[in-house]
């Protein structure tokens, strides 16, 4: 019985280890459909719906035709026929047909579609995990600055092709690019609070260059047409837009899905990269604690001022006078140290700031009460 026992055992044990050890693979959700656009050949599409885990895609439209000129006609020989004079048998000059060469038009045969040329795209970021796309047959490469993309794009193929990309975008606080910790990366995100700031530096010929190794520098690259950005669905109105600063300003937008789309170089944009910030709305975690902590700390707080003014003499019980202090003060002092640790972690924003004022209003209520009370009460006489 304790031999199978241990073999159950020893079996668990191993299994835990192995799923948890194994390689973990971050899932790529990423839907062209809100992105769609004629107008644009290649976007990148960055998607900030899930805070600070932003996800992405390529999207690849049919190339537009290149205009080409009519069949021209070619001079080929053909036979006509001409009169000329020859002597008879009477002496005169009879007319007898001879064959010469004249030109005449003809057409071109029309060539038969050229093969897709396979073509490529440099992302300034590595990243996860990537989506494979059939109809364009897409291949994903991850490095360690860059992830290279693959495709081949057709004047037949319909519009709207996805290719998603799990990208590796880091988080900084503005300490952290104060101390120009972010100066390598060419995209990241700056958290502070509720507020956020996406950080995206064109890529540049140069750049690009020295990005790739030799071996890939012949390849055929296709530059980016626009970069298309979606907010979070949380994303909060600041003076009626959900966009607080962006540079460069948008070329044109989706304003229902809080999209909008930004050149795709540093030319076209007129520069060196696209900054944009927003603010997001606290989630119903940070909204319960500073509503209950608020309510928790006007609860116990003037009970335990009230019992701290009090003289001894006024109460019953001195041990249990100071039992209870005690026991309110361990509260108060686990509500502070909460509330630091918490301000340390998310950072200050603006239900937080919000917070903290209520607070004080309740601090000072009580204050002022207890105040009052002591000034108005009488002492009895014996």
């Amino acid at each position: 019985m304790i031999t199978k026992l241990q073999r159950y055992l020893i079996l668990l044990i191993f299994f835990v280890f192995a799923t948890s050890c194994g390689p973990a693979r971050t899932a790529v959700n990423f839907d062209p459909k809100p992105f769609a656009n004629q107008n644009h050949n290649l976007v990148l599409c960055l998607d900030l719906q899930q805070d600070l885990s932003p996800s992405a895609g390529l999207l690849v439209n049919p190339p537009k035709p290149t205009p080409t000129a009519g069949p021209s006609p070619v001079a080929s020989p053909s036979s006509s026929v001409t009169a000329s004079a020859t002597p008879g048998a009477s002496g005169r000059a009879s007319p007898s047909p001879t064959v010469s060469p004249s030109v005449v038009p003809t057409a071109t045969p029309t060539p038969s579609p050229t093969t897709p040329i396979q073509r490529f795209v440099v992302l300034p970021f590595a990243s996860v995990q990537a989506q494979s796309n059939e109809d364009i047959v897409s291949t994903w490469g991850s490095y360690r600055q860059f992830t290279l993309i693959s495709y081949f794009p057709s004047e037949s193929m319909g519009y709207g092709n996805g290719i998603g990309i799990a990208p590796r975008i880091p988080i900084y606080t503005p300490d952290e690019v104060a101390a120009k910790e972010s100066s390598a990366e060419p995209v990241y995100i700056i958290a502070s609070g509720e507020t956020r700031t996406l950080v995206f530096k064109f890529l540049t010929a140069d750049k690009q260059s020295s990005l790739l190794p030799p071996q890939l520098q012949h390849l055929p690259f296709d530059s980016l047409d626009a970069i298309a950005v979606k907010l979070p669905n949380d994303a909060a109105q600041v003076a009626g837009s959900y966009f607080i600063n962006e540079s460069p300003t948008h070329e044109s937008e989706r304003s229902d899905l809080r999209i909008r789309y930004y050149a795709g170089d540093a030319a076209r944009a007129s520069v060196r990269g696209l900054q944009l910030s927003y603010v997001i709305k606290p989630n119903s975690v940070q909204s319960l604690f500073v509503e209950y902590a608020l309510k928790v700390l006007g609860v116990f707080f003037v009970p335990g001022l009230t019992l701290y003014f009090l003289r001894r003499e006024g109460t019953t019980s001195p041990a249990k006078r100071n039992q209870l202090l005690w026991v309110l003060g361990i509260i108060q002092a686990a509500i502070v140290i909460g509330v630091v640790v918490y301000y340390a972690v998310f950072g200050v924003s603006e239900s937080q700031v919000k917070a903290t004022l209520d607070t004080v209003l309740v601090l000072g209520g009580g204050v002022v009460s207890q105040i009052v009370v002591l000034l108005t009460a009488k002492e009895k006489k014996p």
